[in-house]
């Protein structure tokens, strides 16, 4: 991880694809992740996912900014 590098665990809402017009999105197109992780690297996303999914891909002693019980 580098000093571009932004790590932030947090519940998160995602759009995979466009959701289209309608009152609902469309199926498939939101991911939420309860316990997540979103990785920014100079400004643009890395990863986002479940955080027991990607917190091993991490370099050791990588520091996350933990948001746990808010919704980003």
């Amino acid at each position: 991880m580098t000093s571009t590098d932004t790590l932030i665990r947090a519940e998160l809402v995602s759009f995979a694809r466009d959701p289209g017009d309608g009152n609902l999105p469309q199926p498939g197109s939101l991911e939420h992740y309860g316990d997540g992780l979103l990785w920014l690297k100079e400004g643009h996303i890395q990863a986002i996912g479940h955080y027991a999914d990607l917190i091993d891909q991490l370099p050791p002693n990588s520091q996350v900014l933990d948001y746990r019980g808010r919704l980003i």
